[in-house]
């Protein structure tokens, strides 16, 4: 059942595809950029330990590709900072990434100077998923943008209770609170010394070396 689920979410995100528009200048989303929430039809995926589990810190573009540095926490050791970069396709709106396995990426909905929602659909082996993020520039604007993810997130097939809202101590939990829509008093962290009031999961990441990473990342199965 969960497989004809995600089956026809997938199908109805094929049929979004065409409506969706990136911005007209991909430059206006370069900038520095904070992770608000997290979405998947497969919790374990961003959930701590998951491999899209993983904190933008900042977007630049290149001959029309996206380049992002990135923030990705280990449980125990604070987080990886990595460089990955999304290049751009023949279909308006399509951009390719391979991580873990191989990943059609898009923007589906953008204010360039406010917030951007994006999604992955990744392609591992036999399995396929679909991830979605909430980019806000300000994290104290965070709570104006969670219904347009939810919104965003409906109508890629995911329900309410795949969003992982990240607060601003560097937790994550599931929506919904009794704040608002969105958001859980049932918190996952994101490792020891995290969590400090007012400060955001980049700030709160000791980094290793590329180096480290690169040793210590797993690598797909199958490649």
């Amino acid at each position: 059942m969960q497989f004809l689920l995600l089956t026809v979410g997938l199908a109805l995100v094929c049929g979004l595809q065409a409506q969706e528009e990136p911005p007209e200048n991909l430059e206006e989303l370069s900038g520095i950029w904070y992770t608000a929430a997290l979405a998947s039809n497969n919790s374990a995926l961003i959930e701590p330990g998951g491999h899209f589990r993983v904190f933008v810190n900042s977007l630049s573009t290149s001959d029309g590709n996206l380049n992002g540095q990135m923030l990705i926490p280990w449980v125990q050791d604070g987080c990886e900072k990595v460089s990955l970069t999304v290049y751009k396709t023949e279909t308006n709106n399509k951009f390719k990434l391979e991580f873990w396995g191989h990943d059609d990426f898009y923007l589906k909905e953008a204010q360039p100077q406010q917030y951007l929602v994006l999604y992955i659909i990744n392609h591992n082996n036999d399995e396929t998923n679909l991830v979605a993020n909430l980019l806000v520039r300000d994290p104290s604007t965070q709570q104006d943008f969670l219904q347009t993810f939810e919104s965003a997130c409906e109508d890629l097939g995911l329900r309410q209770d795949q969003i992982l809202v990240v607060n601003a101590g560097g937790e994550a939990y599931y929506s919904p609170t009794p704040s608002g829509p969105l958001g859980s008093a049932a918190t996952i962290g994101q490792g020891p010394g995290r969590g400090q009031a007012g400060t955001h999961p980049r700030s709160l990441c000791p980094l290793r070396s590329l180096r480290q990473f690169q040793r210590l990342r797993p690598s797909a199965p199958g490649r």
